[in-house]
């Protein structure tokens, strides 16, 4: 998939997930997210590398932040769902 089937898939998880873009050039995408006091994270990072023919997908607990213990599965669930979405579309 090229860069530019790809914008549209993460605009679309992005949005869904509540991401907030930081970087966005034509190398990498940084997003994070900023969830209410009651969802027992402190938010996340999101970080997306585009090389050669490879997307790269990590989210971690967002350095900028307190320290946090466990993520509530969150940064599971925001690789997870963009990959299933890249895939669901390739196919």
């Amino acid at each position: 998939m090229t860069r530019e089937e790809l914008d549209p898939i993460i605009e679309k998880v992005a949005k869904e997930l509540e991401w907030t873009s930081y970087v966005v050039n034509k190398k990498m995408i940084i997003a994070k997210t900023h969830p209410n006091f009651f969802s027992g994270s402190w938010g996340e990072q999101i970080t997306i590398l585009f090389d050669k023919n490879q997307v790269l997908v990590n989210s971690i607990c967002d350095p900028d932040k307190r320290s946090s213990v466990v993520s509530m599965g969150r940064n599971t669930k925001n690789m997870n769902r963009l990959i299933e979405e890249i895939i669901k579309v390739s196919h």
